[in-house]
C-alpha cells in the first residue's frame, strides 16, 4: 500500500513542476536603456537593394548575438526586435511597421562592423544610430525600414 500511494502522489505532483527557457522581457530591455534625442535623417548616399526578413520575437536570455529594437512607442516601448547576425550589409530592410524610437543592443564587449541605421520608405533618408546599449526617441520622418551600413 506504501508504494502504490507514494506512486500515486509522485504521479500527482512528481511532474507538475516544468522549467522552461528563460526569455528576457523585451519590454524591459528597452525601458532600461538611457534615452535619446536624435534626427532628422539625410538623404542615403547611395540606393540600398531592397531585401527581406523576419522579426525575432522568441530570443534566448544568453543570446549574445546584436539585436535591433524598432519599437512603436517613445522611449523604446512596444518593440519589435531584429537578430542582426547573417543580415547583409548595405541593404535595405522593410520592418514591416512604423516605429518613432529604435537601439540596438550589443552584450558583448566587441564592436560590430556595421552602423545599424533606420529610413524612411525605401531607405530614401537614413538615420545611423550612433551608440549600443542606447535608445534613440527618432523624428524627422515616417520611419519603415532599417540597413547595416558598412
Amino acid at each position: 500500500m506504501r508504494y502504490s500511494l507514494a506512486a500515486i502522489v509522485f504521479a500527482l505532483f512528481g511532474h507538475s513542476v516544468v522549467a522552461t527557457p528563460v526569455t528576457p522581457d523585451l519590454a524591459a530591455i528597452g525601458a532600461s536603456l538611457p534615452v535619446v534625442q536624435l534626427g532628422p535623417p539625410s538623404a542615403a548616399s547611395v540606393s540600398l537593394p531592397l531585401s527581406s526578413l523576419r522579426n525575432n520575437t522568441t530570443l534566448r536570455a544568453d543570446a549574445i548575438d546584436p539585436i535591433l529594437l524598432l519599437c512603436s512607442g517613445t522611449n523604446c516601448q512596444a518593440c519589435n526586435v531584429f537578430d542582426m547576425v547573417d543580415l547583409l550589409t548595405d541593404t535595405c530592410f522593410p520592418a514591416g511597421l512604423t516605429f518613432v524610437s529604435a537601439a540596438y543592443v550589443v552584450t558583448n564587449q566587441l564592436g560590430l562592423s556595421f552602423t545599424p541605421s533606420v529610413g524612411t520608405s525605401g531607405c530614401a533618408s537614413i538615420l545611423e544610430l550612433p551608440t549600443p546599449n542606447t535608445c534613440f526617441n527618432i523624428n524627422g520622418g515616417t520611419f519603415n525600414t532599417f540597413a547595416l551600413l558598412n
